[in-house]
């Protein structure tokens, strides 16, 4: 398998990448986001790579580090994700973010990312929580459609009050989807409580 490539930029579009690396020009489909990073011709560049074999093609992916690439590869597991979808989805949201909205269920997050509806959005909860379990969040991170101020005070609180980071945000954000954004923080805080204990049971 081609697991990393370094050599030279030969081109760039928006979405892939022609790397020159010994004497071989690896053709490596890329998130926009990477595309834009990475420098002209003639400048250095390193990929990590995931090889899609099928029928009728092999396909390079490219990341700029090791465990996106390994989420990509997670990501292509669900039933309905193929290559295209993973990448959409990794261009539009970052590894933190996908992995909290799985974690925490946060079906808006999901279902921002072009291409991913309601039933799509619930498999990928179903399907990748235990794989991703292992990847802590970055709760510190900027996460789109939080719920402002009031969410991360819960958080906070919970985590104070003696549960993980996990447990607080996913019970955080299920008081919000539940309340919805006009409820006050007392309100957010007992209905989180609730959910936090019966997570314990």
């Amino acid at each position: 398998m081609i697991a990393a490539v370094i050599g030279e930029v030969l081109l760039k579009t928006t979405n892939e990448v022609v790397v020159q690396a010994g004497g071989v020009g690896y053709r490596i489909l890329v998130p926009e986001r990477i595309a834009t990073t990475l420098g002209p011709s003639g400048s250095k560049a390193q990929l990590y790579t995931y090889l899609a074999v099928r029928d009728d093609a092999l396909q390079l992916y490219g990341f700029t580090s090791w465990q996106e690439r390994d989420l990509f590869s997670i990501l292509i597991t669900v039933s309905g994700i193929g290559p295209k979808t993973a990448l959409g989805i990794l261009n539009q949201l970052s590894q933190s973010e996908l992995v909290q909205a799985v974690l925490t269920e946060n079906i808006s997050l999901l279902t921002s990312v072009n291409g991913i509806g309601q039933k799509t959005a619930q498999r990928l909860i179903m399907e990748l929580k235990d794989k991703l379990s292992h990847l802590e969040p970055d709760l510190s991170e900027p996460v789109q459609n939080q719920g402002g101020n009031e969410l991360q005070e819960v958080v906070e609180a919970l985590v104070a009050l003696g549960y993980s980071q996990i447990t607080a945000a996913r019970a955080g954000q299920r008081a919000m989807q539940e309340l919805g954004e006009e409820a006050n923080l007392q309100e957010l805080l007992k209905a989180a409580l609730k959910y936090c204990r019966n997570m314990e049971v």
